[in-house]
């Protein structure tokens, strides 16, 4: 299926701004910013620079698909007269596929710095390294406290941040997300629980950037839901958890000391349950509710990410308590990402990598146990994903057999799994760079024909598990065309890309009856379907239905459709979706 890129909203320039933030998006091991999520590494600037006296309506916000879109404006300079600082955020070092912005480029950085009049240009995020150019500064330390910096004294701080920082940033920051192109809806914000990865203690995985960042940190429930309650008075209709290494290590008593800790549910109960409340009771959620939206479905989201399946098998009766308190207290739809990475023993060992193939089953039949009853959306209220890597030193073709042997038996045993990731690994080097590792041409072969069997096969085996034909995906959101078919997701994390072929409107919430599964995308039909609205070529997006059937259908509209089951033999689960009449 296409994927055309959603439009973002073009920016309103403010004269007022003395300091601009230019969100060039941030997907790291775990954090999300690129739209429909923003970053809490773009609040944390935000909330620096007013930390450091900045006044609120002084800072301005843009993405970097809203600079794209005025390039051909104003000889594609920006109205930077005025401006004293300009942060570029620039933190994609495991780039996937979007719909709804591309990151940054290092081509597209030296570009707008040379538009550019401001006299300090900083650029900061994981991937500054790699992304900087003449003209600019670089900071390697916490954006947050670079913010404090430039608009306190105009100097460029590169240094770590103190848990009070890194709260106050984050709530003083707030205010950003009412400028993201996004807002309201479908804007999620992602939220920040920890630092860092429990397994430093051992090094952790090869690849990964999180041990880098030292001893494990945790933020309170209190300073998380005081946060909340501060995006919620923003207009914040959605989160996600999913800023931290593993979920199901918070707080636990043993980070530091063991490198698979033992859940603590009690915490887990109260972050979770102080997410909800502030959100919920929050004035976006309302203000949504009052246009019509329903909660968990068009609004109130609460997703999470990132779960350690090694924590999670090691201890199964605690760790169901822990996934039946986040499978209660988010929203449906919800995934924790497993990291597998490779199931292969040797590159597991030659990798440190932090779980086995047994393990990994184990984790996923817990969170199956304690999240696969359906919610309000259509979707199971928690599920695994799963993440494979290619170029993992010490990986061969037969490395990808054992992966191969891992799905189908998970797919056997009728194991929900909402998501597959596979991407080649990518390692930092002393600049900072991130690049992928040279494979043999044997192996590079093999990566890709197990991609390609994922796709094809165990992607489509999974969906139809969970997506019988007929059931409902409640929620999605129009963003895009293509020709007479139109796009939408649903709002949250990991959502599937689905593709309706009849007129429906950009922007506007639908629940689309699923027909057919492709490897990571659907296709259905809006329901209710109106047949007395419904064009000829509207039809045609009916199931079993061809042109001349249409036509048949077409011309009983007008006599109130008589006996539409004859038209849909096949398909008797499309009648109770269907409507006839002006009501």
């Amino acid at each position: 299926m296409v994927r055309p890129l959603a439009r973002q909203k073009e920016a309103r320039w403010d004269t007022r701004w003395r300091y601009l933030i230019l969100d060039g998006y941030v997907d790291e091991p775990a954090a999300l910013g690129v739209p429909p999520y923003i970053s809490p590494q773009a609040r944390s600037i935000a909330g620096g620079l007013v930390c450091g006296g900045a006044p609120r309506d002084r800072v301005g916000y843009l993405t970097v698909d809203q600079w794209r879109m005025s390039r051909g404006k104003d000889g594609g300079r920006l109205p930077s007269e005025g401006l004293e600082a300009v942060i570029i955020l620039s933190g994609c070092v495991v780039p996937g596929k979007y719909l709804r912005g591309t990151p940054i480029s290092r081509r597209e950085v030296i570009e707008l710095v040379s538009s550019l009049d401001a006299p300090l240009v900083v650029i900061t995020g994981s991937a500054a390294g790699q992304n900087s150019g003449p003209g600019m500064e670089i900071c390697q330390g916490d954006p947050g406290v670079l913010g404090e910096g430039v608009s306190a004294s105009g100097r460029v701080i590169s240094s770590t941040r103190s848990i009070e920082q890194w709260n106050t940033h984050l709530k003083e920051g707030a205010f950003i997300s009412s400028l993201h192109p996004d807002h309201p809806s479908p804007l999620i914000c992602e939220i920040e629980t920890s630092s860092g990865c429990p397994r430093f203690i051992s090094g952790g995985c090869s690849f990964c950037m999180e041990p880098g960042r030292g001893p494990v940190r945790f933020r309170e429930p209190d300073d998380i839901a005081t946060e909340l309650r501060e995006l919620a008075s923003r207009g914040v209709e959605n989160v996600r958890i999913g800023g931290q290494s593993d979920l199901m290590s918070y707080l636990s008593p043993d980070v530091g000391r063991l490198e698979v800790p033992r859940p603590d549910p009690e915490a887990i109960r109260d972050l979770m349950t102080g997410v909800r409340s502030a959100l919920h009771d929050g004035k976006g959620v309302k203000d949504a509710v009052k246009r019509g939206r329903r909660i968990g479905i068009d609004c109130g989201i609460i997703h999470t990410d990132n779960a350690n399946p090694s924590v999670i098998a090691a201890y199964p009766e605690t760790s169901l308590e822990a996934l039946s308190v986040i499978a209660g207290e988010c929203t449906s739809g919800s995934v924790l990402a497993l990291g597998l990475e490779s199931s292969d023993p040797d590159v597991k060992k030659l990798n440190n990598l932090n779980s086995d193939a047994e393990e990994v089953e184990e984790a996923v039949r817990l969170i199956n146990r304690a999240g696969g009853e359906y919610g309000d959306n259509g979707l199971p209220r928690l599920l695994p994903g799963l993440n494979f890597l290619g170029g993992l030193p010490g990986q061969t073709p037969e490395s990808f057999e054992f992966d191969l042997e891992l799905l189908g038996s998970l797919l056997d045993g009728k194991l929900m799994l909402r998501r597959i990731n596979i991407r080649k690994a990518l390692f930092p080097d002393s600049r900072g760079q991130y690049t992928e590792k040279t494979l043999s041409r044997e192996v590079e072969a093999a990566f890709g024909r197990f991609r390609k069997r994922v796709r094809d096969e165990y992607d489509r085996g999974f969906l139809s598990l969970m997506l019988p034909p007929g059931h409902v995906l409640k929620g999605v959101m129009v963003e895009a065309a293509s020709g007479h078919v139109h796009f939408g997701r649903q709002i949250g994390s990991y959502p599937l890309l689905v593709g309706v072929e009849h007129r429906a409107e950009v922007g506007e919430f639908i629940d689309v009856a699923v027909t057919d599964i492709s490897s990571r995308s659907v296709t259905g039909f809006s329901t209710p379907f109106f047949l007395d609205r419904a064009s000829f070529s509207d039809l045609l997006a009916l199931p079993g239905i061809g042109r001349r059937r249409a036509a048949e259908l077409f011309r009983s509209v007008p006599e109130g459709c008589p006996h539409p089951e004859k038209l849909f033999p096949d398909h008797p689960w499309v009648l109770p979706h269907l409507r006839c009449g002006k009501g």
